[in-house]
């Protein structure tokens, strides 16, 4: 299976008070450690499967309100997830492989201010991370606009539109297969008329 891996997020931040944490959660013997614990938004939760266990993954059960949901695999292919929190509140989650039934689930709360971008003229954010072959993506318009979600290669040539259209203000997620992108280095566009957001991907 193919590993891609969302390198960085370019992210025009104003008023972020605190240091970010990556919270490190190990996956191992159908356990996730520690099981509960907290953060505050704008923190990384990162998984992490240990070397020699089953395959598992982490997927998410109930977010607040405005959360993005995930569903990732903890394998060989794919040893490490990332997820960026920015709302506050309860967060559940499983393995969806041996699930609630065996008891491999987490919990984490999220508590302090909401984690806010914020630029004068106007703001849009983009998340996103890899389920597998999948590439899912989230973004936020604070007013209607024009967008298009493009990639290009490293090269900068454009390869193909993923959405284009008009969007009323609000949180849109999307899920589209890069299962067929040979190795390489990818950039993922989201753009209107005076706003530009890219995330690196590296498809191994």
């Amino acid at each position: 299976m193919k590993k891609i891996y969302i390198l960085f997020s370019f992210l025009l931040v104003m008023g972020m008070s605190t240091k970010a944490t990556i919270h490190v959660v190990t996956v191992q013997d159908f356990t996730f450690i520690p099981g509960t614990f907290s953060a505050d938004p704008g923190d990384t939760i990162q998984w992490q499967w240990m070397t020699g266990v089953s395959d598992h993954t982490t997927t998410s059960l109930s977010v607040p309100a405005g959360a993005m949901t995930w569903d990732a695999p903890l394998d060989s292919a794919s040893p490490v997830f990332n997820y960026v929190v920015n709302m506050t509140g309860n967060y559940d989650y499983e393995c969806s492989i041996h699930g609630v039934s065996m008891g491999m689930v987490g919990n984490f709360t999220v508590t302090g201010a909401a984690f806010v971008m914020v630029q004068p003229s106007g703001y849009f954010s983009l998340n996103s991370y890899i389920s597998f072959s999948n590439l899912v993506y989230q973004f936020q318009l604070p007013v209607a606009a024009l967008v298009q979600v493009n990639i290009y290669n490293i090269l900068g040539n454009h390869l193909r539109t993923l959405q284009e259209g008009y969007f009323p203000t609000g949180l849109f997620n999307q899920t589209v297969t890069v299962a067929d992108l040979p190795k390489g280095i990818y950039f993922l566009e989201v753009q209107t008329a005076n706003k530009r957001m890219t995330q690196k991907i590296v498809v191994e």
